[in-house]
């Protein structure tokens, strides 16, 4: 017999504070495409307060409601979740004082909630914390747990001593989890032993995250053309956080090469990090320097008016020790749009393309790769961009939000769904 309505608990630690909150809106935007496929779904989010933007103990939304917690005091500091864990230790050292509390608190929100609410699942976003404090928590409450683990959300336990005693509880306790790529599971599989092994691989289901973009503005598109300087030029885009595992350093230094060839041609670097002032420096060093263009975080109608103004988007990710990218979110909007996308090896995305059929994968951290890159992107003929176009199209429709959310429902809340 069918339940008539299953409650979920999402917990996370990125959670925006508002529609111009740079926070990534992954959770967000999986709870309302998940409310939109199953409407009698019931969903609860949990994360904590935004000392970067204002955030309240409770608000209703139209697909869920919106909880959050205190983990450090006076409030104005929590800024460890704020723009994301790993970039914020890096950037201010002096926040790894809030990671007991954030790990403390969250526990005991969850398990108030949870006993207030009563869920049917726990669904954990991300293995630390959450899928921790989720298992705690579904220990105290006898609720099931599933989780999602991104990229190095998992990895970054390796030097805590018992580690592979604890995310081995954690997965035990699990019902199922998910990962994006291989390239995530194969993290999470450096915990497990060849006892431990079977049990976690049994568990697991691949689903990436999903995407949706807004119609293309023309007249959005012009005036940020206009804004720009791009009017005439062969545009490449990136977008991301201004941090090492990004590989903008390379970007600009294949770029600058490529532009002594095609002058018409610009970059557009979108976002915002602490790398951002020693990458303005290396393109001011660059003949490149007047294409080479920053934007800061940008969001709304001009973030997706340049995406969808740019000929070829840039991704050219590396491998810097235990951070790299799980499958990047800027190449399912590509897609989306149609755009030619040039990927490194150690994106997660070079894990579901298909060089030269629907992207053009380049070795990560290598300048001349990626500058062989960005010229094979734009020298196809228009037979090979027809067949180029066709392979964009098809693997777009597998990351459209619709898809995604029915794909990670049957995977994670399924099994919930029967008395």
């Amino acid at each position: 017999m069918k339940k008539q309505q299953l409650s979920v608990l999402f917990t996370t630690s990125t959670l925006p504070a508002s529609a111009d909150d740079p926070v990534p809106a992954f959770v967000r935007d999986e709870a309302i495409a998940m409310k939109g496929a199953y409407p009698e779904l019931k969903i609860a989010i949990l994360a904590p307060h935004n000392g970067h933007g204002e955030t309240k103990a409770y608000m209703s939304q139209a697909a869920y409601d919106e909880y959050r917690f205190h983990y450090f005091w006076p409030f104005r500091l929590e800024l460890l979740t704020g723009r994301g864990i790993q970039p914020a230790l890096k950037k201010n050292p002096w926040l790894y004082l809030q990671l007991p509390g954030l790990f403390f608190f969250e526990t005991i929100a969850t398990i108030r909630l949870a006993r207030k609410i009563r869920p049917d699942v726990i669904y954990a976003h991300w293995f630390t914390p959450q899928a921790i404090t989720g298992w705690l928590a579904s220990l105290a409450t006898g609720i099931p747990l599933v989780f999602d683990t991104q990229a190095s959300d998992a990895i970054v336990l390796k030097k805590v001593p018992f580690a592979n005693n604890l995310v081995a509880a954690v997965v035990h306790r699990a019902v199922a989890y998910t990962v994006p790529s291989q390239q995530t599971l194969d993290k999470l599989l450096y915990f497990s032993t060849p006892k431990t092994i079977d049990m976690f691989k049994s568990k697991m289901t691949m689903v990436p995250y999903g995407t949706s973009l807004p119609e293309i503005d023309i007249a959005a598109v012009h005036r940020a053309e206009k804004t720009y300087g791009l009017r005439g030029k062969k545009l490449f885009y990136f977008i991301g956080r201004l941090v090492d595992r990004k590989g903008v350093d390379i970007l600009i230094e294949a770029f600058a090469r490529y532009h002594a060839n095609d002058p018409d041609s610009a970059l557009i670097v979108v976002g915002d990090g602490q790398e951002r002032d020693a990458y303005e420096k290396l393109a001011a060093g660059t003949a490149a320097k007047e294409s080479i263009i920053f934007t800061g975080f940008l969001s709304g109608e001009v973030r997706y008016a340049l995406l969808a103004r740019a000929d070829v988007c840039v991704i050219p990710s590396i491998n810097v020790g235990d951070q790299s990218e799980g499958l990047p979110v800027v190449f399912m909007e590509a897609l989306l749009y149609g755009k030619t996308a040039v990927i490194s090896d150690e994106t997660g995305a070079h894990e579901v393309a298909e060089d030269g059929v629907n992207a053009f994968i380049v070795r990560a951290g290598s300048v001349d790769a990626l500058q062989n890159g960005l010229q094979s992107a734009t020298i196809m003929t228009p037979t090979q961009q027809i067949q180029f176009s066709k392979g964009i199209a098809k693997l777009a429709k597998t990351f459209e939000w619709e898809s995604v959310a029915r794909r990670r429902y049957d995977a994670l809340l399924k099994p919930f769904t029967e008395n």
